[in-house]
């Protein structure tokens, strides 16, 4: 990912770093999903679904869509199903 322009509250930590419950970059936020599989220290991004990314140390989030309400005057963050 590029430039990260918000993140979330620490919900954790993984490997002596902080894990943000969202990050937003380029406008889209990504809540946090789950920690990636490893092996040898490597991840394997085929456990990728086409809507996520991983963040060093290996945190997998997952892209959220932003969907305008019909009774809200604002976008609201809505899950996936």
């Amino acid at each position: 990912m590029e430039v990260t322009e918000q993140l979330g509250p620490t919900i954790g930590s993984f490997e002596g770093r902080d894990i943000p419950e969202y990050v937003v970059t380029r406008g889209r936020r990504y809540n946090f999903n789950r920690i990636a599989l490893t092996e040898d220290g490597l991840t394997d991004l085929s456990q990728l679904a086409p809507n996520e990314c991983v963040i060093a140390p290996g945190l997998i989030y997952r892209c959220m869509p932003i969907r305008l309400t019909p009774t809200a005057t604002h976008a609201s963050i809505l899950p996936s199903k």
